[in-house]
């Protein structure tokens, strides 16, 4: 049965002035929002408010990071997620390392780096790890060689660093090879392009992945870091 807008009620009341009740058109059920919402400004401010918190919720997205080590003698021990801008201010979250397995869980707005450690006492067998806090699920591996892959900035980062340690290392191989008494003049020539086409092209490597993340906070972390070394052409981008 179809009611009419104008159509009366037992109460003298058209449907309209009802607003708090409903009619039926085309089986389709219409809900009039109750008249006192309108006239009760306060209400009206809590309802938004509960709204602003619902949407906030929803812009949050979960992250997870799951953390491998690699023997069991640090059961026990706390790793720590400390913000990799001003770490000794911020606030930090820790975990404890349980059947060589940690995790940290939680809900960002935006993509953060942040640094992984454990107390200064194992540092040198456990690597310090730059990480990124992205939804997904982040896998962590600490020890000597800490690393960490399974979402796209981390795999970037990680890309990143493996070149950088790569070829730095070579550089150096290079650089103090220059140094020997013993190299002949002709290898040392020889060694010195060679130092010089590498430094050229790990100068172009920062340059292009800067250049491909600058809208991310991978790309602006290893501008900060190596940016320095462009040359006035390359600081434009």
């Amino acid at each position: 049965m179809v009611h009419h807008p104008e159509a009366k009620l037992g109460s003298g009341y058209s449907v309209q002035q009802m607003n708090n009740k409903y009619y039926q058109e085309d089986e389709h059920v219409i809900v009039h929002p109750p008249v006192f919402l309108y006239n009760n400004p306060i209400m009206l401010k809590y309802l938004i408010f509960i709204a602003l918190i619902i949407t906030g919720c929803h812009s949050k997205q979960h992250y997870r990071m799951d953390g491998h080590l690699e023997s069991p003698q640090y059961d026990g021990e706390k790793i720590y997620l400390v913000p990799f801008k001003n770490p000794a201010v911020q606030k930090f979250d820790s975990a404890i390392v349980k059947n060589s397995h940690f995790s940290f869980d939680g809900f960002i707005t935006k993509p953060e780096i942040e640094i992984l450690r454990s107390r200064p006492q194992l540092r040198l067998k456990l690597q310090q790890l730059l990480v990124v806090k992205e939804p997904g699920k982040i896998i962590v591996s600490l020890g000597k060689q800490s690393s960490s892959r399974g979402t796209p900035l981390n795999d970037s980062l990680e890309y990143w660093k493996e070149n950088k340690i790569k070829n730095d290392s070579l550089l150096f191989s290079l650089r103090l090879r220059l140094k020997y008494k013993s190299e002949k003049s002709r290898n040392k020539n020889k060694i010195e392009r060679q130092a010089d086409s590498l430094e050229k092209y790990i100068n172009e490597f920062h340059f292009n992945f800067v250049k491909n993340n600058k809208n991310n906070v991978v790309g602006e972390m290893v501008n900060r870091m190596v940016g320095s070394s462009f040359d006035p052409e390359q600081k434009k981008i």
